[in-house]
């Protein structure tokens, strides 16, 4: 179980009360190990999801990883069914206020950009998975190669009485040898593919995260308007 309200600066900040994957509302909110967002996902929509990654941080986790939070829990259980932001004391985790709206248009764009954000983060992922596991097919195929090549090349070494069959045995190992070759160079376009994909996958993982500053400077702002005292009514 965990509990992600504690931070120095005790503002209170707007959290999301819908699932990132769903758009409804959480109702078992988790967090990928070792995330230090604020905001949850629901366990049972990411298990449905068939994701291995997750949807805040782009982070690789298994739903057995997932961390509960009792505090987001809470918060979740004291908000009506349609509310879409909790306004919550990051000192202790407690509820200030709720909305079923965002009241500034600049959260709604932030959110947008923040929700594109994490798409492309994720589909870098899972575009670095995919060469992953492309690059590792193509190395055990390398291998196989190896193996065979050094079959044939055996065969050889051992068929010197016939002649025939020693050049078919050499000619086999040579067109192993040419095979193997191709595939050394699809290895390493594949490295070279993933590598690029890793560097563009941080890139979208630094936008998310400047986004992400971007949202929390807007919502303290919103806190301290909302704190500021209304002006007096002049007398006449």
């Amino acid at each position: 179980m965990e509990n992600t309200f504690c931070d120095s600066d005790h503002s209170p900040v707007y959290i999301p009360l819908v699932c990132p994957l769903t758009g409804t509302k959480i109702r078992n909110p988790v967090r990928a190990p070792g995330s230090d967002t604020f905001g949850c996902f629901d366990k049972e929509s990411f298990a449905l999801s068939g994701r291995y990654t997750c949807p805040l941080t782009g982070r690789y986790c298994l739903v057995t990883e997932l961390v509960t939070d009792d505090a987001m829990a809470s918060i979740l259980a004291a908000t009506p069914d349609d509310a879409n932001f909790a306004l919550v004391n990051t000192h202790d985790g407690s509820l200030v206020s709720y909305l079923r709206e965002p009241s500034d248009p600049r959260v709604r764009e932030l959110n947008t950009a923040l929700q594109k954000a994490r798409e492309d983060a994720q589909f870098w992922h899972d575009l670095a998975h995919t060469a992953t596991t492309e690059t590792d097919a193509l190395k055990d195929r390398f291998d196989e190669q190896q193996k065979e090549c050094d079959q044939w090349r055996a065969r050889a070494v051992k068929g010197g009485d016939a002649g025939r069959a020693m050049g078919d045995a050499i000619g086999r190992a040579e067109g192993a040898e040419q095979s193997l070759s191709l595939y050394e160079d699809r290895v390493e376009r594949a490295e070279s593919k993933l590598l690029t994909e890793v560097e563009l996958r941080k890139d979208a993982e630094r936008q998310l995260q400047e986004l992400r500053k971007q949202l929390d400077d807007i919502q303290r702002s919103l806190v301290n308007t909302q704190a500021e005292p209304p002006a007096p009514i002049p007398t006449q």
